[in-house]
């Protein structure tokens, strides 16, 4: 049995090793966020209102940023850890016959 516990002890880290680091990141700590042009803003993600994206910068200041405008890696992490945008809804087509 002895020599059954250091076994049993590394199948037990590795079945719960993905679990640790396969976490999302955190949003609500600062990162830098890229627009599609590259223009950067430190800021910290405070939510998403339909399709924009509110950041707070470091002066407390709070930027509206449509979400299309943010550029694809920043998109990428939004649906991963938000889930991915709704198609952009077209109001003629809502009403066609």
């Amino acid at each position: 049995m002895n020599r059954l516990l250091p076994l049993i002890a590394t199948v037990s880290l590795l079945t719960l090793a993905p679990c640790v680091c396969a976490q999302p990141p955190d949003l609500a700590r600062p990162r830098i966020w890229t627009s599609a042009s590259g223009a950067e803003l430190m800021a910290i993600f405070v939510e998403l209102s339909s399709d924009h994206v509110i950041l707070r910068n470091r002066q407390g200041d709070h930027i509206r940023i449509l979400r299309a405008k943010l550029s694809a890696t920043d998109q990428a992490l939004l649906d991963e850890v938000l889930g991915a945008a709704p198609p952009p809804s077209d109001a003629a087509s809502e009403f066609a016959l």
